[in-house]
Parts: structure tokens; C-alpha cells; sequence
């Protein structure tokens, strides 16, 4: 007699896919698929536009959350536009400046030149990151837990 099949598990880009749809509707923006496929390419550089912009008014405005919000969102969207990226980082650079208190000094002025550019990319990752959780929390998606261990008596493999 046949084994039983069993159920067929999902495969981590069907629960990601899943999960992404879930996030747009619950934010708002639809299908991520169905809004990429609906845009035209000017649409797609209006968009890039409008958004570099408003990030560059948030900045000059020193506003540093409120563009790394926008630009996480667009980031989301758009991951491969690079003035995305370097706004990010022009974002999290401000922020940086307004949380060094008056009259403290900069720990990453006596870094190389490179290390501080490798310290802001990582500094920008990690708004990007928070930004990112913020909206998951928003979004009423739970938090990943660690897979829970094995029972020590099964051994791997053969039998």
C-alpha cells in the first residue's frame, strides 16, 4: 500500500510573496506585482522624482526620520535606484549629527576616511532595518522566533 503524501510544504519565496502581499495591503499599495507591472517607465521616473525630492526637501528641512521613512518606503519599492541609496545615507549622516550632543566629541573623526564611509553605509542599513521593523510592527506582523530545537533521541539521516 502507497505511503501517504504529504502536504506540500511552501517554499521561503511563496511565504516571502505571501508576506509582501500582506504588507502592501495592510500599508496600503496594493499588489506589489500588479503596481511594477501597472507602471509605465515615465510613471516609474515621475515617481523617482517626486520622491528624491521630497526626501531632499525633508533633509534641508533637517528632518532626517521623516526622510529615512520615505526613502525606506521607496526603498521597498524601488530597491536597484541608486539616488535612493545615497539619500539613505545623506539621512542617517544628519542623524547621526543631530544625536552627537553639543560640545561631545565625534567618535569616528579619528577613523580613516574609508572606515567612516563603511561606518555611514552601515549606519544607513541600520535606519533602513528600524525603519523596515517599524512598518512590520505597523503592519501587525509578528516577530520571527528561533525554530525550536530537535529532539535529542532522532538521529539525521539514516535509519
Amino acid at each position: 500500500m502507497p505511503r501517504a503524501s504529504r502536504p506540500q510544504r511552501t517554499t521561503l519565496r511563496q511565504r516571502l510573496s505571501a508576506f509582501l502581499n500582506r504588507l502592501a495591503s495592510r500599508l496600503g499599495w496594493g499588489s506589489p506585482r500588479r503596481l511594477s507591472r501597472s507602471r509605465s517607465p515615465e510613471a516609474w521616473q515621475s515617481l523617482r522624482r517626486e520622491t528624491v525630492a521630497q526626501v531632499k526637501s525633508q533633509l534641508a528641512d533637517e528632518q532626517p526620520l521623516q526622510a529615512i521613512r520615505t526613502v525606506t518606503r521607496a526603498l521597498l519599492e524601488d530597491p536597484q535606484h541608486p539616488a535612493y541609496h545615497d539619500l539613505l545615507k545623506k539621512a542617517a549622516a544628519q542623524r547621526r549629527r543631530r544625536r552627537i550632543k553639543s560640545g561631545s566629541k565625534d567618535a569616528w573623526a579619528e577613523l580613516p576616511r574609508s572606515l567612516r564611509e563603511e561606518a555611514l553605509q552601515l549606519e544607513a542599513f541600520s535606519a533602513y532595518v528600524d525603519e523596515v521593523e517599524r512598518l512590520f510592527d505597523e503592519a501587525g506582523i509578528p516577530p520571527l522566533s528561533a525554530p525550536s530545537p530537535r529532539p535529542a533521541g532522532r538521529a539525521r539521516g539514516g535509519g
